[in-house]
């Protein structure tokens, strides 16, 4: 635990935080936290090496409460049950490996303004698990998949808050055996650019689903002089 306010009387320095070597704590269906940094006025942190915990009930890193805004740099690895968690703003660069059996990446709404770049792995194992989560009520300006890389998981990103700007040059890809969404989740996303690609499941025919759809009543093609091509008429699930 990096905190100017442990209970063991701890204090760390401002500064930069690296860790070089490896953390592993905890074990299978034991909880436990590789490295929890809080109330530290730390500008950047940088894993060369590896944080690990327990897949079944840990996490890598929790990044409480910092100031004013941290630039995370991930070049070696994270593997856990919750991956990185953030409550607070950081800008998160991963050239290595961030693995969650359960999510890959959290998003809380202290951690609102938080941008994550991707050019290294980035996923999540089993059904209903997500790459990165972001929570209700959380707000990341940027989301970047970079060329040639993969963001993978049951929902690759879970959007229950507003992503800004979220730019796809690799592969966003849900890898479960039933199929479900990319991008799931009620949020919204402002400004979406794919140059990559896009794949809604792994069950599914081309003839399930649709690169785009957009649904709107009759009265907005009307005033929008746009020609219908189709009128639905009802519609169930399986």
């Amino acid at each position: 635990i990096i905190s100017s306010n442990t209970p063991s009387g701890f204090t760390a320095a401002d500064g930069d935080i690296t860790v070089n070597s490896g953390i592993t704590v905890g074990s299978t269906g034991l909880a436990g936290t590789a490295m929890t940094v809080n109330n530290v006025n730390v500008g950047t942190i940088t894993i060369n090496g590896s944080l690990q915990a327990s897949t079944t009930n840990g996490t890598a890193l929790y990044l409480l409460s910092t100031a004013p805004r941290v630039t995370l740099s991930n070049n070696g690895t994270m593997r856990s049950k919750g991956g990185l968690q953030l409550y607070s703003v950081a800008d998160v660069i991963n050239t290595g490996t961030i693995f969650g059996s359960d999510k890959g990446i959290i998003v809380t709404s202290g951690a609102s303004g938080s941008t994550i770049t991707n050019n290294g792995s980035l996923n999540a194992s089993g059904q209903s698990f997500a790459a990165v989560d972001i929570l209700s009520g959380a707000t990341v300006a940027s989301i970047t998949n970079g060329t040639g890389r993969t963001m993978s998981g049951f929902v690759p990103i879970s959007n229950n808050g507003t992503i800004t700007l979220l730019t796809n040059n690799g592969t966003l890809r849900s890898g479960h055996f039933v199929a479900s969404s990319a991008i799931g989740g009620g949020g919204t996303i402002t400004t979406l650019i794919n140059r990559g690609t896009i794949t809604p499941a792994n069950a599914s025919t081309l003839n399930d689903g649709a690169a785009a759809l957009v649904l709107a009543p009759a009265e907005a093609a009307q005033r929008h002089g746009l020609k219908p091509i189709a009128r639905l008429v009802a519609f169930g699930g399986h």
